[in-house]
């Protein structure tokens, strides 16, 4: 039996801010050939920042996730490697940030002979593991194109740093989901390497095309010369192209003097610009409305700078961030529809009920605990109308008054006490009478 030859090369990690509290991991391997005729294997994973059980730190936010990889033959380990990536986030928000992300690449090269690859990820905080387990076979030395690598972008990069996420002078954006996101992401990016091991120039014919429910919606050719062992080929495509689905992309390669040809199949994914957005309305104006209700007015000007992008990226980070505070209710997202469902059916009437005073607070504070219906004295300044007294007593203490001021059912906030959000009108008592007893707001 030949001996065995495995090398492991560096590890590579790169910060990029995490957090969670259910680990996910998407991971990918890709081949290449080298020049001695063994396979290099590069092993992409991403742990989306939902996923990562952050603690807090002196200056930002910590998370650690311990990966063990074991490469097995005939059930034998042959080689294994205990790690830890330790993962920063500047602040709260990254944490919970929906297009961040950590990024991690390992390599290693085999000669002949196949082996399993292991991998277990387990974030220490939580001890929630995520295994992955892939069945890798060498390339043979004749063969034509290596796999094809995925990534959302690339950028010029000249700094020594991250290494092995850089291909020349670039820095790629890996993408092992294969999911890409409209407004978010602008192109698909591939890359792939054409071998050449007939010692003469060959003509390589690149054919790709791009399919959707078995129809042809994109196709693209490439002719390459080649008289050297590898050539690296970056082949991009504008998300624009596409709608949102699953799509096919199939590389038929034909060497024209060796006569040979190589076909690579893989897939990708157009995910609309909210998919996975929070959203509560079609309008994502109401979105903001919404929003309104929780934030002070210094915070609401920031809404009229941002882009498209930028707006579901803040309704997002909002939604995370008011999600998972200390002393909010569990999926605070979930209450609040309840809540806005609820006054939609209650409030409801020259306009929907969540837009009404009695919904704001409703949405903010819940249901009260105690609900006083009265109605204004005969002898008040105006004609006699009906009022309620919200009294919030529990969690909080807190105490409004709703009028309705036009006798149309449409109840309009007059008086509010130790609420920072919400003022009181002036003389609100003109309106309720000479006889209105305050101790009932006790």
């Amino acid at each position: 039996m030949k001996n065995k030859v495995i090398v492991i090369l560096t590890f590579l990690t790169m910060f990029v801010g995490l957090s969670g509290t259910k680990l996910n991991v998407f991971a990918k391997v890709n081949k290449f050939l080298m020049s001695n005729g063994k396979t290099k294997f590069e092993i992409i994973y991403q742990i989306p920042n939902k996923s990562i059980n952050f603690s807090k730190s002196k200056n930002n936010f910590l998370g650690q996730v311990k990966v063990d990889l074991y490469l097995e033959q005939d059930k034998q380990i042959k080689y294994q490697d205990h790690f830890v990536d330790k993962i920063g986030a500047r602040n709260f928000q990254e944490t919970k940030s929906g297009d961040k992300y950590f990024l991690d690449k390992l390599q290693f090269s085999l000669a002949n002979s196949k082996y399993n690859l292991r991998l277990i990820f387990t974030d220490i905080a939580n001890k929630t593991t995520t295994k992955f387990e892939k069945s890798l076979t060498p390339f043979d030395s004749d063969m034509l194109m290596s796999d094809v690598e995925f990534s959302t972008k690339t950028i010029v990069d000249s700094l020594k740093g991250n290494k092995y996420l850089k291909r020349g002078n670039k820095m790629f954006f890996i993408n092992p989901s294969h999911i890409y996101s409209k407004g978010i992401n602008d192109s698909i990016v591939t890359y792939f390497e054409l071998y050449n091991n007939s010692n003469q120039t060959d003509q390589y014919n690149v054919q790709i095309n791009i399919t959707k429910n078995d129809s042809l919606v994109d196709s693209n050719m490439q002719i390459v010369p080649s008289n050297e062992f590898a050539v690296p080929k970056i082949i991009k495509f504008s998300l624009d192209k596409y709608t949102t689905g699953y799509y096919k992309i199939n590389f038929d390669v034909t060497a024209v003097l060796q006569s040979k040809k190589s076909t690579y199949q893989s897939y990708f994914i157009v995910k609309g610009a909210n998919d996975g957005a929070i959203r509560f309305f079609k309008n994502i104006k109401d979105d903001f409305k919404l929003i309104t209700y929780f934030i002070s007015p210094k915070n609401k000007k920031i809404w009229k700078t941002l882009d498209e992008k930028g707006k579901i990226n803040y309704i997002n980070k909002f939604w995370n961030m008011i999600n998972s505070q200390e002393n909010s209710e569990k999926n605070f997202e979930n209450v609040v529809r309840q809540r806005i469902n609820y006054a939609n059916k209650n409030y409801t009437g020259f306009k929907k009920g969540w837009l009404t005073d009695r919904g704001r607070i409703l949405i903010r504070n819940g249901i009260p605990e105690s609900i006083d219906k009265e109605r204004t004295d005969l002898k008040t300044k105006y004609t006699q109308k009906e009022y309620q007294i919200w009294k919030y007593r529990q969690k909080m203490n807190r105490t409004y008054i709703f009028l309705d001021l036009q006798n149309n059912g449409n109840y309009q906030l007059i008086y509010s006490d130790n609420d920072d959000f919400e003022a009181s009108i002036v003389n609100w008592e003109k309106y309720l009478g000479d006889n209105f007893d305050k101790t009932q707001l006790e």
